[in-house]
């Protein structure tokens, strides 16, 4: 961390019990939401603020919902040609989670998660949808099936970490995979619909 930006997040700390934190962060490092903004390079997901969350129709009644944490991941993207941008995607299918221990048991089972413990993500195409939208495909890989997938993209916006000083930079997304492409729907079925959604958030820091 440099000295202005220690400066800076003493500042910001000072001001805590003022209320006025967000304000000067915001002021001293805004958000930047157009994608003409992004710095070419390479980029690293940040495990800690990311992660995929999946919601399932059970018994035609009510959508059920689970997380799997992403592990690790890149980013290589130009703005001036982001359909050339390349991503690779890590998570983690033994730590798959919806709370309820004995469900999560099964689920790992189903994917064979001690065998294939990493689920992947590696786009292959992309094409602009609108100014800061694109659709993602690539191929998902659970266990030893891979399967083409497209995911729906949206730049959240970049900023620079006022604690670090690290660029970083954040994009949503949204998706559907059936399970029966994966060959993980006859154990459920008809109880659980063959559509898995799929919410996708995750920030990246771009690499020095």
């Amino acid at each position: 961390m440099t000295l202005r930006h220690t400066a800076t997040a003493a500042l910001i700390a000072a001001t805590l019990g003022l209320g006025g934190c967000q304000g000067i962060v915001d002021t001293v490092y805004p958000v930047n939401v157009a994608p003409s903004s992004v710095h070419a390079g390479s980029y690293k997901i940040d495990p800690s603020h990311a992660g995929v969350i999946f919601n399932i129709r059970h018994m035609e009644l009510a959508r059920f919902y689970g997380r799997i944490p992403v592990t690790a991941g890149s980013l290589a993207i130009d703005p001036d040609s982001p359909e050339t941008a390349k991503l690779q995607v890590t998570m983690d299918a033994a730590r798959l989670d919806t709370a309820n221990p004995v469900l999560d048991e099964k689920l790992r089972d189903l994917v064979s998660a001690d065998e294939y413990p990493e689920i992947k993500f590696e786009s292959v195409s992309v094409v602009r949808t609108g100014e800061a939208t694109a659709d993602v495909t690539g191929n998902l890989t659970i266990a030893k099936v891979t399967k083409p997938v497209t995911l729906a993209v949206t730049f959240a916006g970049r900023r620079t970490d006022p604690l670090s000083g690290d660029d970083r930079m954040g994009f949503d997304a949204t998706g559907t995979i059936r399970l029966s492409d994966f060959g993980l729907s006859a154990v459920w079925t008809p109880f659980v619909a063959d559509e898995l959604d799929l919410t996708i958030g995750a920030e990246f820091t771009r690499q020095k």
